[in-house]
């Protein structure tokens, strides 16, 4: 390759497309195995592990939170291909990498290529984007259908004015909406103010009011059959969970972690920084002649509006954590390139370079540099594989193992480590099967796996103190010689 052809290639802005793109398949595929389940995770096993599909749903209806799509869906790849950590987390990863390709075709359509490009770039290299995508729950699959259902959103917006979107269109995006709706309701927020403003724009140019009515009330109908009996099982508990807190300004400087990292978004909007007064000028031009269909108006409306809203309602019933809003990570993406697009010295080729230089460089930061973790590939979620490989190798016949609560879940590797049909006996603190005392009194060995410090030295003759990944701590208590 002469020098002249090497150039040109590095000014082309299919180079960091592909680039990114590989990269961001590769890291959503590579290492799915190495985390164990974690809680969870091991929520979408237990509630999968039961023998029918009507078992299945009528469990989701009583104990979960969530809507039943993606379980049932779950429970379906299970029947094929077997529970472990791969199986259960590659629908994820399948899902992350055609969440590429949907944001990039999607967005050229609406968009130019620069901002097609560059929103794909963001989304492929995006830290929270490929943590999801090794999770073996909804969250990777509700980021594909809110690009599906937002890129939807945006064309229809674009189209009401001129009346030349078909009913087709309507329908399909009233069908990705149930599908949304129905992976989680966070994804029924996204469509709620999605057809809000849709309804909104076309009472302002007074057009097609009627068929986007008729199909929002398709939408709740359809949805309303599980949400009415989910909710009428639920009411008594709603505000009962003590894992979320009240939101405080704490929650926005970790919701700017989730959404790229907190110390480095900034290079995002740095540029803008530099450029207000041109800004400024522009907005003033353009201001008079803004219209409700204009895609940075609606996306701001899309991306601020389920943020408010949540925060002010979580004040009084915590519900809202940072990865809930991953339905409006795709918004972001979109909202970055379109207002850097604007500044002079920033546009195509030299605005996607400058989107992929940032965007790998907070990659690096997550991938191993993160507080959280030393590396993205060590060990860092709860390690329940680990903890039930130690304790299943220093069982006797006369142990019990305690978990501080949810025994029902922890001890699925201890189920699946037990090839030689040992009887484990199992207990919990919380829900005790039989009375601490009893237990130490009738055990010769019990193993405590706890998620805190616990104060064992009074009970046991001598005991070794353990810790896994995750906050597990196993206390090997010995009651007898």
């Amino acid at each position: 390759m002469n020098i002249s052809r090497l150039i040109k290639c590095i000014k082309s802005y299919k180079l960091y497309l592909v680039l990114a793109v590989v990269i961001g398949i590769f890291l959503r595929i590579y290492g799915l195995g190495i985390q164990s389940f974690w809680f969870d995770e091991l929520c979408t096993i237990a509630f999968i592990s039961y023998k029918s599909i009507q078992a299945t749903l009528a469990y989701i209806l009583l104990l979960d939170v969530h809507p039943p799509i993606y379980l049932l869906l779950m429970k379906v790849i299970s029947k094929i291909f077997g529970i472990s950590e791969i199986s259960m987390r590659l629908p994820s990863a399948i899902a992350g990498i055609m969440s590429i390709f949907f944001m990039y075709f999607m967005t050229r359509k609406i968009f130019n290529k620069s901002i097609a490009a560059s929103a794909t770039i963001m989304l492929a290299l995006s830290g929270s984007a490929i943590y999801y995508s090794q999770e073996a729950r909804s969250y990777s699959i509700l980021l594909l259908f809110s690009i599906i259902s937002t890129l939807l959103w945006l064309d229809m917006l674009k189209k009401i004015e001129k009346e030349n979107y078909e009913k087709k269109e309507l329908l399909l995006y009233g069908l990705i909406g149930l599908i949304t709706s129905y992976l989680h309701y966070f994804g029924t927020a996204l469509i709620f103010f999605q057809l809000v403003y849709l309804l909104f724009t076309c009472f302002w140019f007074k057009k097609r009011i009627k068929g986007l009515f008729i199909t929002g009330l398709i939408v709740a109908f359809i949805f309303n059959i599980w949400f009415l009996p989910h909710f009428i099982c639920h009411i008594n508990s709603l505000g009962d969970h003590s894992s979320i807190p009240r939101p405080g300004m704490q929650f926005f400087w970790d919701f700017t972690d989730f959404l790229f990292n907190k110390y480095l978004i900034g290079l995002f909007f740095l540029p803008l920084l530099f450029n207000t007064k041109k800004l400024w000028k522009s907005f003033k031009i353009n201001i008079k002649n803004l219209k409700p269909n204009n895609p940075l108006i609606s996306l701001c409306y899309l991306f601020l509006s389920p943020i408010i809203i949540f925060y002010i309602l979580s004040q009084h019933t915590p519900m809202l954590v940072p990865r809930y809003l991953i339905i409006i990570l795709p918004v972001l993406f979109l909202i970055i390139p379109m207002l850097l697009s604007k500044i002079p010295y920033l546009k195509n080729t030299k605005l996607i370079i400058y989107i992929f230089i940032v965007s790998l460089f907070g990659l690096i930061v997550f991938l191993f540099i993160n507080p959280e973790y030393r590396s993205y590939y060590s060990l860092h979620k709860q390690d329940w594989r680990g903890t039930a490989k130690y304790i299943y190798g220093r069982l006797n016949n006369n142990s019990v193992i305690v978990f501080n609560k949810y025994p029902a879940l922890y001890k699925y590797y201890f189920i699946k480590l037990n090839k030689n049909k040992v009887d484990l006996k199992f207990s919990s603190i919380q829900f005790p099967q039989m009375p601490m005392s009893e237990i130490l009194e009738k055990s010769d060995k019990v193993f405590f796996v706890m998620e805190e410090e616990f104060d064992l030295q009074n009970a046991c003759r001598k005991y070794n103190e353990i810790h896994f990944s995750g906050g597990i701590i196993v206390y090997e208590c010995i009651i007898k010689n």
